[in-house]
């Protein structure tokens, strides 16, 4: 079941039935997943028309900019045997690729899952296509080896993450004040750090830091250290996003990402 806080409650008039119905061809561009969410970008292909947006993907980067008959007005990804129209969420009309989202379930077993992709085009035709989309195993999240206790205050920053086999890892780290109910973030001072694992041994770190940041590797626990102090009056945030990217062997690009989060002290989260 789809599911999104796009959905429609009710359906609208099922233009399957009032427009010239034409034959689309969908392609899977790209296929991303946090486990949580999936989302995946589709280029659409108007055989009556002799049209492909991805022969014009190079020189336009709006939809506006394609032929009336490739530009979806509508564009729906819904379940399959849908007979409505109007239910499900919405794919992203104004770029393309087409990006369509859905939300994963605890309880979903499926290693392919079907939906149904119902789009009005701006030449006031109509088309469905089944389409069928690989599910990706999640990609686990990255232990936060330390700190495990509260900084004390003036410490320097050091992070230890496990290493689980991700492409590259997102590591930053926030210092909040006390929120002043001015709408001003109150987590705004800290530092980013990038690792890309440029093989099984060998780790990239890319920063802006001033604060003379260092990586280190062993056992399969990265750690990054810094000279920036931590200091802080609420708490101190510390977050590791892994990102890891295959090729299927369509061509189609997959990306998992998972993040793991931890606050101190620990009641702040």
């Amino acid at each position: 079941m789809i599911l999104s806080s796009c959905t429609n409650p009710t359906p609208q008039e099922n233009p399957k039935k009032t427009l010239k119905n034409v034959e689309v061809e969908i392609k899977t561009t790209q296929i991303l997943s946090n486990g949580t969410t999936l989302s995946f970008d589709l280029e659409l292909e108007r055989p009556d028309l002799k049209l492909k947006e991805s022969d014009l993907k190079e020189d336009m980067a709006l939809t506006v900019d394609l032929p009336l008959g490739l530009q979806p007005r509508l564009m729906y990804l819904t379940d399959p045997g849908t007979t409505e129209f109007g239910y499900g969420s919405m794919c992203d009309r104004p770029r393309f690729p087409h990006r369509c989202e859905t939300m994963l379930q605890s309880t979903d077993t499926e290693k392919i899952k079907k939906f149904l992709i119902q789009i009005v085009f701006e030449d006031n035709t109509y088309a469905e296509k089944l389409v069928e989309i690989p599910i990706p195993e999640k990609l686990p999240k990255s232990d936060i080896i330390f700190p495990v206790t509260t900084p004390a205050q003036n410490d320097k920053f050091k992070i230890s993450f496990k290493d689980i086999g991700a492409d590259k890892y997102d590591v930053s780290f926030r210092l909040c004040q006390p929120y002043g109910n001015d709408g001003i973030n109150p987590c705004l001072d800290g530092d980013d750090y990038q690792i890309v694992k440029e093989d099984k041994f060998k780790l990239k770190l890319l920063t802006n830091s001033t604060a003379k940041p260092t990586k280190s590797m062993g056992k399969d626990i990265i750690t990054i250290e810094s000279m920036y102090p931590i200091t802080f009056q609420e708490s101190v945030n510390y977050t590791v996003i892994a990102t890891k990217t295959y090729d299927l062997e369509n061509g189609t690009k997959v990306y998992l990402t998972s993040e793991n989060l931890v606050s101190f002290p620990e009641n702040t989260l």
